[in-house]
């Protein structure tokens, strides 16, 4: 592996700090150093040996770079008890860290314009040095930066069955944690729709891997039902004042939901023993978060919270597990990296395309 590209891997792990994860723990150390890595690396081996590196970078979605720490896992002194174990991992680490004050600027989260470590990579994949991967990872993060900010063109249809109304599609991703803040992640997407019925997919990963399960959305699908798997997600609309949006769930008022720094009207509900609380999106039906307040409760999950979803108009502009990129755009991109088209030029060009579902990163 081309000894540039393994250090640009391994020094995007720096400046992560605490960041809440899925698993309810996190690293709270700062990594700035090889002796860092080593020690983000460690801290994470135990999940990867239960989930791999695929599953294990996909429940934590604030470390993307974890996929570096592979490079150390398969290596012949990770699992070595010699007491120069570290100084061999550390060494490794550092052979490929290099010396590019550029790359080194890549932990760098915040920036209103393309920064130049992104323009050496993309030139480096223009000219066939870097891989489709590497490229990706530069445009997902102008995305994060809000650099880059395609609009967004949904032509799906929306049907509606027992006023649930939904599309084909469409995603709600949660995380259940536990009063002794273990956590799951579980992620519901629309799979077809009929006249009479929604097929849902439910995909679940926790410390005993990935496990995927389709049912049937009805009313009868309840939040609390600890023998069932299949959660309420979604609610029929409109939700009125004082109405049992389930047996044991009746709305009590209405507040406003930041939702990734945006606000949503929610209505509020609670259980007969007023120890639950649940907020529900008043214009699509979905829950927002449960919150339960008691210990003693039979119930398994403390605490649901929505993470990620398409269904308030928008398509998440990064897709990891179905990366497109047309080969012609690389002819595209090594006339901006010669100069020959703007900045301004290329990123309405990549905006355009990622909105049109070209291309996908």
């Amino acid at each position: 592996m081309n000894k540039f590209v393994v250090g640009s891997i391994f020094v995007l792990i720096f400046g992560i700090i605490g960041v809440p994860d899925s698993y309810g723990h996190y690293p709270q150390f700062e990594v700035k150093t090889a002796e860092g890595i080593l020690r983000f690396c460690e801290f994470f081996y135990d999940e990867y040996s239960y989930l791999g590196i695929d599953n294990l970078v996909q429940q934590h979605p604030n470390y993307p770079n974890l996929r570096a720490c592979a490079i150390l896992y398969e290596h012949i002194a990770w699992n070595s008890t010699h007491k120069a174990r570290d100084l061999v991992l550390i060494n490794e680490i550092e052979k490929y860290l290099g010396d590019a004050s550029h790359i080194k600027e890549r932990h760098i989260r915040k920036y209103e314009s393309m920064p130049y470590w992104v323009k050496v990579d993309i030139k480096m994949w223009a000219d066939g040095k870097n891989t489709d991967s590497r490229y990706a990872y530069d445009i997902r993060s102008m995305l994060n930066a809000n650099v880059l900010d395609p609009p967004i063109i949904d032509k799906r249809i929306q049907k509606c069955v027992n006023n649930i109304c939904v599309k084909e599609s469409d995603f709600a991703k949660y995380q259940y944690t536990d009063y002794y803040d273990n956590s799951i992640s579980k992620k519901y997407t629309i799979k077809t729709i009929s006249n009479k019925e929604i097929v849902v997919n439910l995909e679940t990963i926790s410390r005993d891997g990935k496990e995927s399960k389709e049912f049937i959305l009805e009313k009868t699908n309840n939040m609390f039902n600890v023998e069932n798997d299949y959660k309420k997600f979604i609610f029929s609309v409109p939700i009125n004042q004082d109405e049992h949006v389930e047996d044991n769930l009746k709305t009590i008022g209405e507040t406003v939901y930041n939702f990734n720094n945006k606000l949503r009207p929610a209505i509020i509900a609670h259980n007969n023993e007023n120890n639950i609380t649940v907020l529900i999106d008043k214009q699509t039906g979905l829950l927002l978060s449960s919150k339960q307040i008691e210990e003693n409760l039979i119930t398994t999950w403390r605490k649901i919270e929505l993470r990620n979803t398409n269904m308030f108009g928008e398509i998440s502009s990064i897709q990891y597990q179905n990366m497109s990129i047309p080969k012609w755009w690389k002819t595209t991109t090594m006339w901006f990296s010669e100069g020959h088209i703007s900045e301004e030029e290329y990123i309405k060009a990549l905006e355009n395309l990622i909105s049109r579902n070209i291309l996908r990163v």
